[in-house]
């Protein structure tokens, strides 16, 4: 598209997202525009796309020379120069903001001080998206916020770096398939470690040195938090649950309920009941009531 005008910029004002707030457009061509001739420091995040020419940025010792179809990024608070090549002049556009994700985005998009220019994907699509707002600019239109907010975020979700997902350690594999199967009754660290492939003694020595407890107790701690949860949110009773979540028999299951829970499974669904019939004062309120209505104190 022939662009009219030279230099736009457009402030966007009085918006009170926190996470992210975009605070200027803007085009320039400086062919027909004096670069500045001194170094500056902004205070907020400026991401620059170069729709035609070349030209530098320096930022600390490092100068990095910018060619169409590439961005540089510059983050606040940060000394830098930008100088178009004498004969190849560059137009570019850019994004101006900042707020809670700000830095975010630009770590994520790749960006630092010694590494502040990267490849544009995209960028013939993103260029087409740039000439349809400044077209509607230079006819007088009102350029929404975010209409020009739509148009970061296909930028950013275009360059972003994709997230290398880390490879599960052993602990993590262990965690996972105690997940998987804490409702079997026959679950049992040897059983973990024939599905791994590792050693009794490895499993057992990594889990603890990672988690901090064994991994029998994590088994124990998995079906409880399960049970918990059951008998919060559901009106199954407790025989059943114990089955649900991988013990053998009820009286097992009570026991190893008491021992970490420090009350049977009996009194903490009693327990939920009195909050949802709208006793919600303070737990020796609560226990005094649990003693006269149970007779005991968690017996």
């Amino acid at each position: 598209m022939d662009r009219l005008k030279n230099h736009i910029i457009i402030d966007f004002f009085d918006h009170e997202e926190k996470d992210f707030i975009l605070l200027t457009f803007g085009y320039e061509n400086m062919n027909y525009i004096k670069p500045y001739d001194f170094s500056r420091i902004i205070k907020h995040f400026s991401i620059h796309v170069v729709i035609n020419g070349s030209g530098y940025i320096t930022m600390g010792n490092q100068t990095t020379r910018v060619e169409e179809g590439e961005c540089f990024a510059i983050p606040p608070n940060t000394k830098y120069f930008i100088k178009p090549d004498d004969d190849n002049k560059w137009e570019y556009v850019w994004f101006s903001f900042y707020g809670n994700c700000a830095e975010k985005y630009y770590e994520n998009l790749g960006f630092d001080i010694s590494s502040p220019v990267k490849k544009c994907r995209r960028f013939k699509q993103l260029i087409s998206n740039v000439d349809y707002i400044l077209q509607k600019y230079e006819e007088g239109a009102s350029i929404g916020y975010y209409k020009v907010v739509s148009l970061f975020y296909e930028f950013l979700a275009s360059n972003i770096n994709p997230i290398k997902r880390k490879t599960p350690n052993l602990t993590d594999r262990a965690m996972e398939y105690v997940n998987l199967h804490y409702n079997e009754s026959n679950l049992t660290v040897e059983k973990i470690c024939s599905a791994l492939n590792v050693s009794y003694s490895h499993l057992s020595r990594t889990f603890r040195k990672n988690r901090g407890i064994t991994l029998k107790h994590f088994i124990i701690q998995t079906r409880l938090d399960a049970a918990c949860r059951l008998l919060r949110e559901s009106n199954l009773g407790i025989k059943e649950i114990a089955h649900m979540v991988g013990f053998v028999d009820n009286v097992h299951f009570a026991k190893t309920f008491k021992e970490h829970i420090k009350t049977t499974p009996k009194n903490y669904k009693l327990y939920k009941n009195i909050r949802d019939f709208g006793l919600h004062s303070d737990d020796d309120d609560i226990r005094g009531f649990m003693r006269q209505v149970t007779g005991a104190d968690d017996e």
